[in-house]
């Protein structure tokens, strides 16, 4: 009897409240791009602490199960009373179980806003952002409204909504040009208004596949960001572009293998609407391994300039990784264009 008691309780206030909380987070919470200024604060808070919003919830969904053991299946077993007193036990009254669906209407449509308007969970579908993210992975992504202090910066990791080949896409990238900027390419390292971008040689990139390393890992420092870009062959010579008013210019970490503001447009270079932008890629909630299970490890971690490779020692890396960011540089923003005072004052 003892033991039907604990895995009832394992079911109703541990596994039924993960599943909860799981299709909370996962499917109730759906895209907007609208935003109001006052909620900037809430979506700053879910954007910084992921794994306390979701134990909120997790917590929620507990309670509400715990309060409510009685009416549960196997609810006699849930009580610490004795059974012969539990069997005599009131039924909760009609009152308690319309308060009890109003809450449970409450959580449900709180989870909706907080996806519409705050948080979103994005997949990793392929290697164009290499090797900040890993084919497979799961992020999650704050929602970016059209409102000025809500557009994305440089360095940022955005999610877009665009055309690419006349079809619709959601596409992973990273913000390097703001409107007025003058980008042009120095092979895969961006110039920013006549300005390089700083680099660091981090060194040789091995697949997990291959033996060889499959290309060079360089570190770009941009505005308050670092970050790892991937070059494994020689880019083809792209035109200066100007961004236009109401566009960024983004580029894929995975410089020699990724479909971007070089080269959506048939080959010539342009910037994506800033309508287009979804997100802001704040964590990943999880990846999986090469043997398909999920490195827990990983679970709620920030960007930041590292590399997964499932198996393999990157103690090396690592250790390049930090001389690198301990050499940054004194200068990473770019100087400004006159295109771009000219687009900050309209």
């Amino acid at each position: 009897m003892r033991l039907l008691s604990w895995a009832l309780r394992a079911l109703w206030f541990v596994l039924i409240p993960l599943l909860g909380s799981g299709i909370v987070w996962r499917y109730l919470l759906p895209h907007s791009s609208s935003a109001l200024p006052a909620q900037g604060a809430l979506r700053g808070f879910a954007e910084r602490q992921g794994l306390l919003l979701a134990l909120l919830v997790f917590l929620l969904f507990a309670s509400l199960l715990r309060y409510w053991r009685t009416w549960l299946p196997g609810g006699r077993y849930l009580s610490p009373l004795p059974n012969e007193l539990v069997a005599h036990a009131p039924r909760r009254r009609l009152r308690d179980a319309l308060v009890f669906g109003a809450l449970l209407g409450v959580v449900t449509v709180a989870a909706w806003q907080m996806r519409a308007r705050y948080l979103q969970a994005y997949d990793v579908l392929g290697p164009s952002m290499l090797p900040t993210l890993t084919p497979g992975e799961v992020l999650a992504a704050g929602i970016i409204s059209s409102m000025p202090g809500q557009l994305p910066q440089r360095g940022d990791v955005i999610v877009l909504q665009s055309l690419v080949d006349g079809a619709p896409h959601e596409v992973i990238k990273r913000v390097i040009g703001l409107p007025g900027d003058r980008i042009a390419m120095n092979g895969v390292h961006p110039i920013i208004n006549g300005w390089a971008v700083p680099l660091c040689e981090v060194g040789p990139y091995y697949s997990p596949y291959n033996p060889e390393p499959t290309g060079l890992l360089v570190m770009e420092f941009l505005d308050a960001e670092a970050y790892l870009t991937l070059q494994s062959t020689v880019a083809a010579p792209v035109a200066e572009y100007v961004v236009k008013v109401d566009e960024i210019f983004v580029l894929g970490d995975n410089r020699s293998n990724s479909r971007d503001s070089r080269s959506f447009d048939r080959g010539a270079p342009h910037g994506l609407p800033l309508s287009d932008v979804r997100a802001r890629v704040a964590r990943v909630l999880f990846r999986p391994t090469a043997h398909g299970d999920i490195d827990w490890s990983s679970a709620l971690k920030p960007l930041g300039p590292s590399v997964f490779l499932d198996g393999a020692d990157l103690s090396g890396i690592q250790a390049r990784i930090a001389s690198c960011l301990a050499a940054r540089p004194k200068t990473t923003s770019p100087p400004r264009s006159a295109s771009a005072a000219l687009a900050r004052h309209d």
